[in-house]
């Protein structure tokens, strides 16, 4: 097998302003000698095939595909169908080009999507039409392929990294807490992140509401930009006159994520559907127990340290979890937490990447 010297890699949609993933990934590969270049197209008439004309397609080996719902985004079905069909016709002419190209598949669907039936023919074709495809765990990829005519055999399964190196080392919880005017007796549970509707944000909310004598000395922490202003007074609503909770519905700022992060005993992650979770990632590498449906890769990302888990089918799972949770030595539960994280090192993560794109361009 001839093994390629120089591998020149176009990544887009380019999210690092929102999210450190693609940066930590690049770090990494720059280190296996792998060269990558970003598009900034997606909001024009085939954008994956103008962003290698731009970044001169005969230096690119490998075309590397992230999140798809910058580029088939459409308010109704049939504008959806269209931008799926122009998504999938850019595709092929990147082929034509010569191209290699790798999607790594973050999500099942995009989230709040309303027409999933379009998604997942799109991305059930589409796996036919790339050369690799990556997922972060085995049980996403056994979930997807059920509910897409997937390709599998074309995928493989690299990590998610952990975000370790990107904020500010955690402090002393009584000082976090002294920080942010919250209580220093009691546990802290908290959510944190982006506040949207899939995260079923509502429901715990409700649970905490209609189960104050398990919670007595604790307090529940929302914190988030909301989605939209009516769903965040909708969550307003909810949280009226609640004893020991807290919405704080803002943008937590890169230099404020230790802060809240310290602060907290237990994360809360009530999704409805989810594959991989930066968020989840985040919260592992501050070391912090964490409560979370037994869905997508969440159990093999959590490893040892998944005693919080609940079954998402049972209508009691999230209070099931939040009563264990009471229970728990939550010290030695973080340390597991810390031990699974270990493994997610963007140095491992990067050399499997940069191993897969080598055997992708001497396979085919």
């Amino acid at each position: 097998m001839i093994l390629f010297s120089k591998i020149h890699v176009l990544m887009l949609p380019d999210f690092r302003q929102d999210n450190p993933y693609q940066s930590l990934l690049t770090e990494g590969l720059a280190q296996e000698k792998i060269h990558v270049e970003f598009s900034h197209y997606y909001l024009n008439y085939f954008p994956i095939l103008r962003g290698a004309l731009k970044h001169n397609f005969r230096s690119v080996n490998i075309v590397h595909l992230h999140w798809l719902e910058f580029y088939i985004k459409a308010p109704k079905k049939f504008p959806k169908l269209l931008v799926c069909l122009k998504f999938l016709l850019d595709i092929i002419l990147v082929r034509m080009l010569g191209l290699k190209i790798v999607w790594t598949v973050h999500n099942q669907f995009s989230h709040d999507d309303s027409f999933p039936e379009l998604e997942r023919w799109t991305r059930g074709i589409l796996s036919w039409l790339v050369d690799g495809i990556i997922f972060h765990s085995y049980s996403s990829l056994k979930l997807v392929d059920r509910v897409c005519n997937f390709n599998k055999k074309k995928s493989i399964i690299i990590p998610h990294g952990h975000y370790r190196d990107v904020y500010d080392v955690p402090i002393n919880s009584s000082e976090s807490r002294k920080r942010l005017g919250l209580p220093l007796a009691g546990r802290i549970y908290m959510n944190i992140g982006y506040l949207k509707p899939y995260k079923k944000i509502e429901k715990l909310i409700t649970i905490w509401k209609n189960n104050q004598d398990f919670f007595t000395d604790d307090t529940l922490v929302i914190v988030g930009k909301p989605v939209n202003k009516s769903y965040y007074l909708e969550l307003e609503e909810l949280s009226k006159n609640i004893p020991g909770l807290i919405l704080i519905p803002e943008f937590v700022e890169p230099h404020n994520i230790p802060t809240f992060l310290s602060a907290a005993d237990v994360i809360v992650f009530p999704f409805e559907k989810i594959l991989t979770s930066g968020s989840l990632i985040l919260a592992m590498s501050y070391n912090k127990p964490i409560i979370a449906p037994d869905l997508g890769g969440i159990a093999e990302t959590l490893g040892v340290a998944n005693q919080l888990l609940y079954d998402p089918k049972d209508e009691q799972g999230l209070l099931k979890a939040l009563q264990k949770s009471t229970t728990l030595d939550l010290q030695a539960l973080s340390l597991l937490v810390k031990q699974e994280c270990d493994d997610l090192d963007w140095g491992l993560i990067a050399k499997k990447t940069a191993e897969f794109y080598q055997f992708i361009l001497c396979k085919y």
